[in-house]
């Protein structure tokens, strides 16, 4: 089956909430390996729970597969994932296990801590002796092309090794967060970059999927409003470079409605909001929790729903009902971030931005 979306998503509780709530038949989803929740019976947070959730998610279907570096969300086994040791052999050994368990896993090959030519080439031939599609995932800066050059010019010259078996690489270009550089800059960055890099390698039938997002840390970060609506940039940042880039070889990818950049979380005020990504924004209604809290946001969001017909049957929008109803699930942050995936996801369908 052809995938036209390959959103990534980290494996923490609101994420893999929202994907258990919605059909992931359509889509090859790309899991950043976090840790679980720390407990008093599992203080290291043991990444093995959120594996098999992901199996759960999708058996006997394709995944790719990557882990963490932010060092709010390792334990023991990711940073052990992050050695360079023989090739990577800790991560290596561990996509050989998860392999056992659902054969079409895609696993990421690690790009980190600046290994040396002879660490990646020993990498990426024991991933490609193993498996039949391996990922690279390139971090890319809208800021600065030397960066983004630097990664490239790595890349090109691990491929020459591998002249045989180019077919079986699949790349992840991750612009990450994009909200605020305006989109004529990254196209300036981009185009020529990638396009450079597809003919020096001889990439024109290989997939490249373009990764980034423009929900912010905070909505206050883009007004001091109550209500409102700001606009969803990563389909726009698509639509204009994807015909830009040879061979029409760009395919869809976002963070599904995620804030890319991780940071610590102390607890602290907050304030309820319920968010509905419809069309080409993303629309949010806050209210305090002295003021009616979820209940109040969530009255103000159903009117949206009923304005635009939107399919009352999403999980995402009965539970907004059901909060609107005074039956509130949950009230807490995570649990309507959980939401807004959900809607998020089916909305992309339905936005017009996928080749399908």
């Amino acid at each position: 089956m052809e995938y036209a979306y390959y959103p990534i998503f980290r494996t923490r509780n609101a994420e893999l909430e929202a994907l258990r709530h919605s059909d992931l038949q359509k889509l090859l989803p790309i899991f950043e390996l976090t840790r679980s929740r720390i407990t008093q019976k599992d203080k290291e947070g043991s990444i093995a729970k959120n594996i098999e959730k992901i199996l759960e998610l999708k058996p006997n279907q394709p995944f790719i597969l990557d882990f963490t570096t932010e060092k709010e969300f390792t334990n023991t086994e990711i940073r052990l994932f992050a050695k360079k040791n023989e090739g990577f052999d800790n991560w290596y050994n561990f996509c050989l296990s998860i392999k056992e368990k659902n054969n079409k896993i895609i696993p990421c090959l690690a790009l980190i801590n600046n290994p040396n030519d002879s660490d990646l080439k020993a990498e990426f031939e024991k991933f490609l002796f193993s498996f039949n599609l391996v990922a690279i995932r390139l971090p890319l800066s809208v800021d600065s092309l030397i960066f983004n050059e630097k990664m490239f010019e790595l890349i090109n010259k691990i491929l020459q090794n591998f002249e045989k078996d180019k077919h079986k690489f699949l790349f992840i270009l991750d612009f990450g967060y994009v909200s605020k550089a305006p989109l004529t800059e990254i196209l300036f960055k981009a185009k020529d970059l990638i396009n450079d890099f597809i003919r020096r390698n001889s990439l024109e039938k290989n997939k490249f999927i373009l990764l980034s997002s423009s929900f912010p840390k905070s909505v206050s970060e883009i007004t001091p409003r109550d209500e409102g609506y700001f606009p969803i940039k990563e389909f726009e940042l698509y639509k204009q470079l994807k015909p830009l880039i040879a061979n029409n070889s760009l395919i869809y990818g976002d963070y599904g409605s995620i804030h890319p950049l991780t940071y610590a979380s102390y607890g602290g005020s907050w304030i309820p909001r319920v968010d509905i990504p419809y069309l080409e924004s993303y629309f949010f209604y806050k209210c305090r929790r002295d003021d009616g809290g979820y209940e109040d946001a969530a009255s103000r969001a159903i009117i949206k729903v009923y304005e635009e017909k939107i399919d009352s049957s999403l999980w995402g929008i009965q539970e907004i009902i059901k909060a609107s109803e005074g039956d509130i699930t949950k009230k807490i942050p995570s649990f309507w971030i959980s939401v807004r995936i959900n809607l998020y996801l089916s909305n992309v369908f339905k936005v017009g931005i996928l080749d399908i």
